[in-house]
């Protein structure tokens, strides 16, 4: 399982949007922890629930998600969807909703691309 799990580490790191070094720290070294992570964040539906609370003009809802999201990707060391998120957080505390509506969408590109590399781990 170890050579399987540096290979998925290696694919992971090659896409560019997760701190793998770090994060693996985090987890210990727990490599087969930190792939399965990996893999069940990419199943995570608080996206679409985020997604709904925009369409529906729920903007706590929408916020409460966000800001959920925003600790998971940090932990997960997805540094560059963190910042975005973290950044949709603050427009909605903010109350700037028409501005944090426009950038959701580019929040949610993001996690859907992370989604589609994560498919090809198995």
């Amino acid at each position: 399982m170890a050579k399987e799990d540096d290979m998925l580490l290696s694919t992971i790191e090659s896409w560019g949007i997760v701190d793998v070094d770090s994060t693996l720290r985090r987890f210990c070294g727990d490599k087969e922890l930190f792939v399965f992570c990996i893999k069940e964040f990419a199943k995570d539906e608080n996206f679409e629930r985020m997604k709904i609370g925009f369409e529906n003009k729920n903007y706590q809802e929408a916020f409460e998600t966000a800001h959920m999201l925003k600790g998971v990707l940090v932990n997960l060391g997805m540094n560059g969807i963190y910042n975005k998120v973290y950044n949709l957080v603050e427009l909605l505390r903010a109350g700037k909703y028409s501005e944090a509506d426009t950038f959701k969408n580019e929040v949610l590109q993001d996690f859907e691309d992370f989604k589609r590399k994560a498919a090809m781990l198995g």
